[in-house]
């Protein structure tokens, strides 16, 4: 039992005079009036017998709250009355929030929770020797990764435990947590093992980044820190944590290159962000339209291709690249120039292109590839192990038959009009939803084409926020993380943006940890979304799981789609999720989001829950809407209305502009503008779609809104 305990129980016995046993207050003050709006709305009202408090309310009752965390709590029923101190505002609401579900429950009468007081880790043992026994050791020869592992290791392990533990250069002498090299080919640049003796402690890492991951991975695996290397980290409460002689664990991620376009989704985490010498750079990474962006050449804005088969386009080429690779080689974050193609399939095809066209098969991408091989032979005469990235996409997408890229090219698959729906694999697809004609199973030749013939082969793959008729790849990345580690890609970028809304900072946290345990199995799959679900919901996480699941089950009962063809409001071409489906759960899907909003055990998830239930109201309202205007059901569509102007005062509420709502990039193209009522959303925009929701032709007298 915590001291804090033994404390408080002193005072609290004179809770009827709380003049006497005052002290003086060591805390910042706040106000608790969001706590006590908080009840009011909950409850009806503070009750009497309830004493909410900050840290200094605390101290004027004897208890010291200097030792909890900024979310730290006291929540105790003493006698008739019930204490709820917070250490801030934040701790104090995460306390009423608590103390609301136990009157709820009837169960407010036994209350006794103090929650973080004091380390979170109480005690930790290596080899049953206590952490304060330990050193850090690591070579003089020590590269700046495993300097910074060992600053990361002393850094958590004290804030985890309290205990500042030594570092020393030089041979390790027991007990010791020894960082070391490895040139073991089988972990590559990122791969790391640790093992436990009787002895203590060895991280052994690729020489690169392998000991930074190391340390990650043995606080995220054995110490309980939840997400540590990505997502919103966590580290769990224990008594006492002991890792036993004979532990051990070797782990290699699945790809040397794994990012996001990031959205504004932002995470917070633990792990402190290397500089590039302490990630051991050059670090490969896929380019993405850098001939265009880097104006290595002249273009009409971003509407052609130059002509790669003519000389004077090279020697443009080379001479601004080659300026560019001198102004940045020996930089320790420069590694590779990014000169893929334009955004465009508007190819050359004089004769010379087209003859290299057709001798390569049917494909852009030879003539790209002799260009760039060029290129890459002559700068890394002058500037050697400089790599430069192209696009394989639209028509250069297919592998060329003859062409083949040299050891210094990075090939950068686009899966652009893939099928969203289902595995890339292409075992489900029944469609050819691709412009060219093409589904997932041709996407899986032209994939294992490219890596017959380089090991520098990278995917781009997507999965585009919908705002706010959304689509979730969740059911999808257990199986294509798999695939795409076994057919031998080599690095991975999802566009996966959110900006705050939907889904996609969970299915990233689910793909960076496949990166490092593709071989989980879908039982633990699940068990690790839940776990995230938990964390970004709180309580409530069991009525967002529940919507997850029927989600994906309206999304498998359409066939093919791509996240493209899409404007913010309606769909251009195939639906992401059966309508009718949706429809007939509308309300239910609403009643689970308010049961989420009422479990949640912060504001910020309550928050979460509140901005997805906003993509439900859209979808629920798109699937509804015209069937009831069909059938003259104005009630049911007054209560549209008014569900159309709550999503409307959530989004405001929380800081979006409803005329301005982001996308992809969140440029000034990418900006979506809702209509002020449902009304003017439907007959606007949805009416566009209303054969394809409601099976009917459009009436001649719809009451369409022209904005032309």
């Amino acid at each position: 039992m915590k001291r804090i305990i033994s404390l408080a129980l002193v005072s609290l016995m004179l809770l009827s005079a709380v003049a006497c046993a005052k002290t003086e207050p060591t805390e910042k003050s706040f106000s608790a009036s969001a706590a006590e709006t908080f009840l009011t709305e909950r409850l009806g009202g503070v009750p009497d017998d309830v004493i909410l408090g900050d840290a200094t309310v605390a101290a004027s009752y004897g208890v010291d709250m200097s030792d909890f965390e900024n979310d730290g709590y006291i929540l105790r029923t003493v006698g008739d009355e019930t204490l709820i101190f917070g250490k801030t505002e934040d701790g104090l609401d995460r306390a009423v929030r608590k103390y609301a579900k136990a009157v709820q429950n009837g169960t407010d009468d036994t209350l006794d929770e103090t929650y973080h007081e004091g380390y979170r880790i109480e005690r930790l043992t290596i080899a049953g020797r206590d952490i304060s026994e330990y050193t850090v050791y690591y070579p003089e020869t020590a590269n700046e990764n495993m300097k910074f592992a060992a600053d990361e290791l002393v850094r958590l392990v004290k804030k985890a435990t309290g205990v500042t533990l030594p570092v020393v250069v030089g041979d390790a002498v027991s007990p010791a947590i020894e960082l070391r090299h490895t040139d073991d080919p089988a972990l590559k640049d990122e791969g790391y093992r640790y093992t436990v003796t009787d002895d203590g402690l060895v991280i052994e890492g690729a020489v690169k980044r392998g000991c930074a991951n190391g340390v990650w991975r043995f606080l995220q695996n054995e110490c309980g820190w939840d997400r540590l290397i990505y997502g919103d980290s966590y580290l769990n409460e224990a008594d006492h944590i002991d890792i036993p002689a004979g532990t051990e664990k070797s782990e290699t991620p699945v790809f040397s290159y794994l990012g996001f376009y990031d959205g504004n989704d932002r995470v917070v985490n633990e792990r402190t962000t290397p500089s590039p010498s302490q990630n051991s750079y050059p670090m490969t990474h896929p380019g993405g339209h850098g001939f265009v962006y880097g104006k290595f050449c002249d273009f009409d804005g971003a509407y052609e291709q130059i002509c790669y088969t003519d000389e004077e386009r090279y020697e443009e080429g080379y001479e601004n690249v080659r300026n560019y690779v001198a102004s940045r080689y020996g930089s320790p974050d420069f590694f590779m120039v990014d000169v893929g193609q334009a955004d465009n399939d508007n190819y050359c095809y004089c004769d010379t292109c087209l003859e290299v066209f057709v001798e390569d098969g049917g494909t852009n991408a030879g003539s790209v590839i002799r260009y760039v091989n060029r290129l890459a032979e002559d700068i890394n005469k002058e500037f050697p192990g400089t790599y430069f990235a192209i696009l394989a996409y639209v028509s250069a997408k297919k592998p060329p038959k003859v062409t083949r890229p040299n050891e210094h090219l990075i090939i950068n698959f686009c899966y652009d009009f893939n099928c969203a729906n289902h595995p890339v694999d292409g075992s489900e697809c029944t469609s050819k939803i691709d412009p060219n004609g093409l589904n997932n199973k041709d996407y899986d030749e032209l994939v294992r084409g490219w890596c017959a013939i380089t090991d520098n082969f990278y995917v781009r793959n997507y999965g585009l926020n919908q705002h706010l008729l959304d689509s979730t790849l969740i059911d999808n990345i257990y199986d294509d993380i798999r695939y795409f580690r076994d057919v031998g890609v080599r690095g991975l970028l999802y566009e996966l943006q959110g900006y705050g809304l939907g889904t996609k900072r969970l299915e990233k946290q689910l793909v960076y940890e496949m990166n490092w345990n593709p071989d989980m199995t879908r039982e633990e799959y699940d068990a690790l979304f839940c776990d995230i679900l938990e964390n970004e919901y709180g309580d409530g996480w069991t009525y967002i799981w529940e919507y997850m699941k029927e989600w994906a089950l309206a999304q498998s009962l359409t066939g093919c789609f791509h996240c493209w063809g899409w404007n913010g409001h309606y769909y251009y071409y195939d639906d992401k999720f059966n309508t009718h489906f949706y429809k007939d759960r509308f309300d239910y899907y609403l009643e689970l989001f308010d049961s989420a909003m009422l479990a949640a055990d912060t504001a910020k998830q309550q928050k979460k829950a509140e901005l997805l239930s906003c993509s439900v109201i859209y979808m629920g309202c798109y699937s509804s809407y015209f069937l009831e205007y069909l059938a003259g059901n104005t009630e049911r569509m007054a209560v549209f209305e008014e569900r159309w102007a709550k999503m409307l005062e959530v989004l405001k509420k929380n800081g979006y502009d409803v005329k301005k709502i982001p996308t992809l990039t969140a440029g000034e193209n990418d900006l979506v503008a809702y209509e002020d009522t449902l009304f003017a959303e439907a007959w606007t925009h949805w009416y566009r779609n209303f054969d394809r929701i409601t099976g009917y032709s459009l009436p001649e007298d719809a009451p369409i809104i022209d904005v032309e």
